[in-house]
């Protein structure tokens, strides 16, 4: 991405200009740039992609040309900015007004800094609920976990939680440093436990995640198979048992039922490997793997070292070449696979040793007739 910084600041002009094709980026940070000229350029431009304005640098704001740029602008798709409650909080609602009636065509929004009483939340929850095409969103350093002065908890987050699972494809969302607690990881969950998230990739570094919440993010994610990562980087107020209950979500060991259904999908946390437990690691690497049922079957070896048959046998000889195929597969897992094989032939021929002398009997007829 090209920056309006000094010494390169006419160069990326003439490129921005010229329509140059390898000209994807642009970042405007800059006082004494000529607006009027970048609005023009940008309104021509038809390889621009992401574009990120530093509001701080704003002041006084852009000609309203640049603005005006912008709305007839349709090749970028990703809208980045930072530090929009400054400048009085105007520039970053003439920049969404600019976008506001092709705002289909964003893929990426990024907005940081929307505290400080300068910016109105609702009207970026507005813009974003708008954009259907969305598929990563990033709302940071904006306080949506601090309670409303009126006594209504979290407003802001909850309406942009409500927007977002109204989104068809967002795939990844950062709400790092915001502020979130317990309470605002009980607002989170509703989107974890939405069957209709596409969410892959959930940042909440740097916010005030306890125990208490890691259990209630964790808990969501029981039926989950979308979540990748959940990054709780530099959250201080979650300690080894918080990071336990992602184990027993990953790994449900009450039964092998409760472990095949186990989640199999999370695969990261974002906290320094020297921090996790053995187990939590071990699951996690599991999860990595594509072939999810695979994954199922190295949890139940790993964790169900003995086989109960017993309710096999209650569907009589139907079972049989379900579990006896279910073992050839998981062959080449070396988790006791063995000492299981071995244990469940044991309780099978315990429970029906007249069918297996049948067996017997007919491979034993069959080789005859083969001799003769």
């Amino acid at each position: 991405m090209s920056s309006w910084v000094s010494g390169r600041y006419e160069d990326t002009l003439h490129r921005l200009e010229d329509d140059d094709r390898s000209l994807t980026g642009l970042s405007i940070a800059h006082n004494d740039a000529d607006f009027v000229r970048i609005g023009d350029a940008i309104r021509k431009n038809t390889h621009l992609k992401v574009l990120e304005i530093d509001m701080l640098s704003q002041e006084p704001l852009p000609h309203l040309s640049f603005f005006k740029g912008l709305q007839r602008n349709s090749s970028i798709r990703q809208l980045i900015l930072t530090r929009a409650n400054f400048c009085g909080g105007f520039g970053y609602r003439k920049v969404l007004d600019a976008f506001a009636e092709k705002h289909d065509i964003l893929t990426k929004f990024c907005i940081g800094s929307c505290d400080g009483g300068n910016v109105d939340t609702r009207a970026i929850v507005s813009f974003i609920r708008k954009c259907t095409n969305l598929n990563h969103i990033s709302v940071k350093w904006s306080s949506l976990g601090r309670s409303s002065l009126a006594g209504q908890e979290l407003p802001h987050l909850k309406e942009l939680i409500v927007a977002i699972r109204g989104l068809p494809k967002v795939e990844e969302l950062n709400l790092g440093s915001n502020l979130i607690d317990f309470n605002g990881c009980g607002v989170l969950a509703t989107l974890l436990q939405d069957p209709n998230s596409k969410l892959r990739h959930l940042f909440l570094g740097n916010n005030l995640v306890d125990n208490r919440g890691a259990t209630l993010l964790a808990d969501a994610l029981a039926k989950n198979t979308k979540l990748e990562c959940l990054n709780l980087e530099n959250n201080r107020g979650i300690t080894e048992d918080g990071l336990g209950e992602f184990s027993k979500v990953m790994c449900n060991t009450s039964s092998i039922s409760d472990t095949y259904s186990s989640n199999h999908t999370l695969k990261s946390l974002g906290i320094p490997t020297r921090a996790l437990s053995t187990n939590l690691l071990c699951n996690m690497t599991l999860n990595n793997g594509g072939n999810k049922k695979k994954v199922a079957m190295k949890k139940i070896l790993w964790k169900h070292r003995h086989f109960d048959m017993e309710p096999f046998f209650e569907w009589d000889m139907k079972m049989l070449t379900v579990v006896i195929g279910w073992f050839d597969r998981a062959r080449g897992f070396a988790i006791n696979n063995e000492a299981n094989n071995l244990y469940a032939i044991y309780q099978f021929i315990r429970a029906f040793p007249d069918v297996v002398e049948t067996v017997h009997q007919r491979a034993k007829a069959t080789r005859k007739r083969r001799h003769e």
